[in-house]
């Protein structure tokens, strides 16, 4: 039998693809309710501030994170685990320095101990996304799952001391107790994991740092600029005196993300047999799992809208604030997004398989600069649906990009088939 999704689904992996979707599902309804919680116990001009501080911390931790889940999936055996070691060490303090300076320069000092903290629940995710990288290339997705699990409890744990009034808490203080729970945690689990599985590996290969961080540089700035994708409408809003508007835009998109944890579901469960398949030259495998994974995600895309449609408004209200449900029908148009957003993930990853890098490097930048100009024109007519509408746009021309590459790698595939 070929290794095509639908073994994944029916067989060994079928248990991958829950652990990744289970417990992906859960850390984003942790990280869900946190943004609800902060957003119901502060004002929308707080909770702006703080969604504009996050926004100004992700593009810079990620440009460091060199997109490590990929970087250390795909090329675990060229590099010893020193080498992988030093690189995350030395981009995390850099990405913290960096984004400490550039934002106390925009809000000021009075602000630097939320900088901190936010700034360092970022740098935790580009710490436990290194552990997983290890975890999917050896196809543990149990020590993923059950590692995002107890992540969960970090964003937990601070929502029930909120909530029981013992406690009144500042932003700044929520998450300063997300990153002591998050610190215990990883150096219990992850770390110890990492060091038992992976340290004590063959050091055969000899490929140094430099020929590491040339390799990441293409994934970092990738997903820089598809952060910032995401974040220059926030920028735009800003920019044109629409401060409140950027605490709205993220609630909206909060519920967009549910969606990318089943997205990275489908394609870590497929990423190591992918990657096997483009090596051999497999072709007939590799558009099988591609094109399923299609099918998956635009049928969840399509569960997703519907549901936007029937109970946008309650949600909002429900989980944010009666103001930010006044925007229901922008909430509507916005859940269209999944669909491109979804589709040019599962091409992404192909094209890493591919090593094709840089293509994808080149979408990004391509998509952050449309967006830009789209905001430029259509921020100051429509407000937030002009933000809305930009990104969108921008994530179509993305999709249209990749799948051009996708296309163009998989011709020049030899048409080897398997034997069944």
């Amino acid at each position: 039998m070929n290794k095509d999704l639908s073994y994944y689904l029916n067989h060994k992996y079928f248990k991958q693809f829950n652990w990744y979707f289970l417990s992906g599902m859960f850390l984003f309804g942790a990280q869900f309710l946190a943004m609800s919680y902060i957003s119901k116990s502060n004002t929308l001009e707080d909770f702006s501030r703080y969604t504009l501080i996050l926004s100004i911390c992700s593009p810079i931790f990620l440009l460091f994170n060199t997109n490590s889940r990929v970087l250390v999936a795909t090329n675990r055996l060229d590099f010893d685990y020193s080498t992988l070691k030093r690189l995350r060490i030395l981009t995390l303090l850099i990405a913290l320095i960096l984004s400490t300076a550039i934002g106390v320069s925009v809000v000021g000092w009075s602000f630097v101990l939320l900088f901190l903290v936010v700034a360092g629940f970022r740098g935790f995710d580009g710490v436990y996304e290194w552990s997983y990288g290890f975890f999917i290339h050896s196809e543990r997705a149990d020590h993923v799952g059950r590692s995002q699990l107890l992540r969960s409890l970090a964003l937990i744990i601070p929502i029930l001391i909120g909530i029981s009034g013992l406690v009144d808490l500042s932003i700044t203080l929520f998450f300063g107790i997300v990153l002591i729970i998050l610190a215990a945690l990883y150096l219990y689990f992850d770390r110890n994991l990492v060091k038992t599985l992976y340290s004590r590996a063959s050091k055969s290969r000899n490929k140094s740092l430099s020929t590491l961080i040339n390799l990441g540089l293409p994934l970092g700035l990738m997903a820089l600029s598809d952060s910032l994708a995401v974040n220059i409408p926030k920028y735009g809003f800003e920019y044109f005196g629409l401060s409140d508007t950027v605490g709205i835009y993220t609630s909206l998109f909060v519920f967009l993300q549910t969606m990318s944890y089943l997205s990275f579901s489908i394609v870590n469960s497929t990423l190591p047999s992918l990657k096997d398949y483009v090596i051999r030259g497999v072709t007939v495998a590799v558009r099988n799992i591609v094109n399923k994974s299609n099918v998956m995600m635009l049928g969840s895309s399509a569960v997703f809208i519907l549901a936007i449609f029937l109970l946008g408004e309650w949600l909002l209200r429900v989980f944010y604030t009666p103001e930010i449900a006044l925007h229901a029908n922008a909430f509507f148009v916005f859940s269209f997004c999944v669909i491109p957003m979804k589709l040019s993930l599962v091409y992404s990853f192909a094209l890493f398989c591919f090593d094709a890098f840089n293509q994808v490097l080149w979408v990004s930048l391509t998509t952050a600069l449309l967006i830009v100009g789209l905001c430029i024109l259509l921020i100051p007519q429509f407000s937030l649906l002009g933000g809305i509408l930009a990104f969108g746009i921008g994530q179509v021309v993305k999709l249209l990009l990749l799948l051009f590459f996708y296309q163009k790698q998989i011709r020049q595939l030899p048409q080897v088939t398997l034997p069944h």
